[in-house]
Protein backbone atom coordinates (compact mmCIF):
# COMPACT_ATOMS: atom_id res chain seq x y z
CA UNK A 1 0.00 0.00 0.00
CA UNK A 2 1.44 3.55 -1.12
CA UNK A 3 2.04 5.97 1.70
CA UNK A 4 -0.16 8.69 1.18
CA UNK A 5 -3.10 10.77 2.77
CA UNK A 6 -5.87 8.45 2.16
CA UNK A 7 -4.19 5.50 3.54
CA UNK A 8 -2.49 6.44 6.24
CA UNK A 9 -6.02 8.46 6.97
CA UNK A 10 -7.47 5.05 6.51
CA UNK A 11 -5.16 3.35 8.74
CA UNK A 12 -5.59 5.84 11.00
CA UNK A 13 -9.24 5.44 11.35
CA UNK A 14 -8.29 1.29 11.71
CA UNK A 15 -6.06 1.90 14.72
CA UNK A 16 -8.84 3.66 16.33
CA UNK A 17 -10.96 0.71 16.62
CA UNK A 18 -8.09 -0.96 18.80
CA UNK A 19 -7.76 2.55 21.22
CA UNK A 20 -10.26 1.35 23.97
CA UNK A 21 -8.11 -2.10 24.26
CA UNK A 22 -5.10 -2.53 27.07
CA UNK A 23 -1.60 -0.92 26.89
CA UNK A 24 -3.31 0.99 23.55
CA UNK A 25 -0.26 4.10 22.70
CA UNK A 26 -1.42 7.40 23.90
CA UNK A 27 1.56 9.28 22.68
CA UNK A 28 1.13 10.20 19.20
CA UNK A 29 4.62 9.52 18.06
CA UNK A 30 3.95 5.60 19.05
CA UNK A 31 0.40 5.59 16.83
CA UNK A 32 2.12 7.52 14.18
CA UNK A 33 4.25 4.30 14.11
CA UNK A 34 1.52 1.83 14.44
CA UNK A 35 -0.07 3.61 11.27
CA UNK A 36 3.03 3.55 9.48
CA UNK A 37 3.82 0.19 9.86
CA UNK A 38 0.33 -0.79 9.03
CA UNK A 39 0.58 0.91 5.97
CA UNK A 40 4.12 -0.95 5.42
CA UNK A 41 3.02 -3.76 5.60
CA UNK A 42 -0.60 -4.01 4.59
CA UNK A 43 -1.20 -4.76 0.57
CA UNK A 44 -4.39 -3.16 0.25
CA UNK A 45 -6.84 -1.11 2.47
CA UNK A 46 -9.33 -4.13 2.38
CA UNK A 47 -6.24 -6.33 3.90
CA UNK A 48 -5.36 -3.33 6.68
CA UNK A 49 -9.34 -3.58 7.44
CA UNK A 50 -9.04 -7.21 7.73
CA UNK A 51 -5.58 -7.42 10.08
CA UNK A 52 -7.49 -4.79 12.29
CA UNK A 53 -10.90 -7.23 12.38
CA UNK A 54 -8.83 -10.11 13.46
CA UNK A 55 -6.94 -8.52 15.63
CA UNK A 56 -9.86 -7.21 17.50
CA UNK A 57 -11.49 -10.85 17.34
CA UNK A 58 -8.16 -12.61 18.91
CA UNK A 59 -5.79 -10.24 20.17
CA UNK A 60 -5.89 -10.12 23.67
CA UNK A 61 -3.50 -10.99 26.95
CA UNK A 62 -3.68 -12.79 30.32
CA UNK A 63 -3.85 -9.87 33.21
CA UNK A 64 -2.36 -10.43 36.50
CA UNK A 65 -6.02 -11.49 37.87
CA UNK A 66 -5.87 -14.37 35.35
CA UNK A 67 -8.79 -12.56 33.14
CA UNK A 68 -8.06 -12.68 29.22
CA UNK A 69 -8.52 -8.81 28.37
CA UNK A 70 -8.38 -7.78 24.63
CA UNK A 71 -4.70 -6.12 24.12
CA UNK A 72 -3.85 -3.17 21.47
CA UNK A 73 -1.66 -4.30 18.73
CA UNK A 74 2.33 -3.83 19.11
CA UNK A 75 4.16 -2.89 15.84
CA UNK A 76 5.29 -6.78 15.77
CA UNK A 77 1.41 -7.71 15.86
CA UNK A 78 0.73 -6.06 12.76
CA UNK A 79 4.08 -7.44 11.09
CA UNK A 80 2.89 -11.09 12.10
CA UNK A 81 -1.18 -10.17 11.20
CA UNK A 82 -0.13 -8.87 7.57
CA UNK A 83 1.62 -12.32 6.93
CA UNK A 84 -1.38 -14.22 8.83
CA UNK A 85 -4.77 -12.67 7.36
CA UNK A 86 -4.51 -13.26 3.48
CA UNK A 87 -4.72 -10.32 1.57
CA UNK A 88 -7.18 -11.10 -0.63
CA UNK A 89 -10.68 -12.11 0.49
CA UNK A 90 -11.51 -15.99 0.68
CA UNK A 91 -13.57 -17.46 -2.23
CA UNK A 92 -16.40 -18.69 0.23
CA UNK A 93 -18.38 -21.23 -1.89
CA UNK A 94 -16.79 -24.76 -1.83
CA UNK A 95 -17.97 -27.81 -3.41
CA UNK A 96 -20.39 -30.79 -2.11
CA UNK A 97 -17.64 -33.02 -1.90
CA UNK A 98 -15.33 -30.63 0.64
CA UNK A 99 -17.90 -28.63 2.23
CA UNK A 100 -21.07 -30.59 2.96
CA UNK A 101 -23.86 -28.60 4.63
CA UNK A 102 -27.23 -29.18 5.35
CA UNK A 103 -28.86 -26.38 3.63
CA UNK A 104 -32.31 -25.12 4.52
CA UNK A 105 -34.95 -24.25 1.63
CA UNK A 106 -34.50 -20.19 1.98
CA UNK A 107 -30.44 -20.98 1.25
CA UNK A 108 -29.03 -20.93 5.24
CA UNK A 109 -26.75 -22.89 6.40
CA UNK A 110 -27.48 -25.12 9.44
CA UNK A 111 -24.32 -26.74 9.84
CA UNK A 112 -21.03 -26.89 8.38
CA UNK A 113 -18.31 -29.75 8.61
CA UNK A 114 -15.49 -29.06 10.86
CA UNK A 115 -13.04 -29.85 8.05
CA UNK A 116 -14.47 -27.51 5.53
CA UNK A 117 -12.36 -27.98 2.22
CA UNK A 118 -10.05 -30.70 3.55
CA UNK A 119 -10.96 -34.03 1.65
CA UNK A 120 -9.47 -37.32 3.91
CA UNK A 121 -7.30 -40.03 2.21
CA UNK A 122 -5.26 -42.90 3.28
CA UNK A 123 -2.71 -41.68 5.59
CA UNK A 124 -4.24 -38.11 5.97
CA UNK A 125 -5.59 -35.03 4.51
CA UNK A 126 -5.73 -32.60 1.95
CA UNK A 127 -7.31 -29.93 0.55
CA UNK A 128 -10.22 -30.08 -1.93
CA UNK A 129 -9.20 -28.86 -5.50
CA UNK A 130 -12.05 -26.59 -6.02
CA UNK A 131 -11.71 -22.61 -6.27
CA UNK A 132 -11.96 -22.78 -2.59
CA UNK A 133 -9.90 -25.39 -1.77
CA UNK A 134 -6.92 -24.49 -4.30
CA UNK A 135 -7.22 -20.95 -2.79
CA UNK A 136 -6.77 -22.83 1.01
CA UNK A 137 -4.07 -24.91 -0.27
CA UNK A 138 -2.00 -21.83 -2.10
CA UNK A 139 -2.51 -20.15 1.48
CA UNK A 140 -0.84 -22.95 2.93
CA UNK A 141 2.13 -23.27 0.51
CA UNK A 142 2.64 -19.53 1.27
CA UNK A 143 2.23 -19.82 4.95
CA UNK A 144 4.69 -22.35 5.13
CA UNK A 145 7.70 -20.36 3.32
CA UNK A 146 6.84 -17.68 5.55
CA UNK A 147 7.64 -19.77 8.51
CA UNK A 148 10.75 -21.62 6.96
CA UNK A 149 11.76 -18.18 6.27
CA UNK A 150 11.54 -17.25 9.97
CA UNK A 151 8.48 -14.43 9.12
Amino acid sequence: MTHDIENHKFCSQQLRLCSNQLGFPTDKDVVGLLVNTLIKHAKTQDHAARMITRWIEVGSIVDMNGSQRSAAPTVADIIRMAHVVDAEPVPVEGCERCNPAIRMDNGAIVHDGPHSHVIGRKGGYERCGCVRGAFLASKDQERALSAKAGL
